[in-house]
């Protein structure tokens, strides 16, 4: 189905964009795991943890683009 398939990589596309402001795959990505229960771990240096503010503003992100559970 071609219209569902563009509608979810619509979603993908503003997913990465989302994780791009927040520090990319590695930073923003280990603190979405972490949203799903999962502990991948801190980041290795010289990145910098998010700071729960910043979690919480990814998290916010994310539910709005209707990709999280919670």
């Amino acid at each position: 189905d071609v219209d569902i398939a563009a509608k979810l990589q619509r979603k993908s596309v503003a997913m990465v964009r989302v994780l791009e402001k927040y520090g990319g795959p590695v930073k923003a990505g280990k603190a979405v795991m972490s949203l799903y229960g999962v502990d991948c771990g801190p980041v290795r240096p010289p990145l910098a943890p998010m700071t729960a503010a910043e979690v919480a503003a990814l998290h916010a992100e994310l539910k709005v683009l209707e990709v999280l559970n919670s």
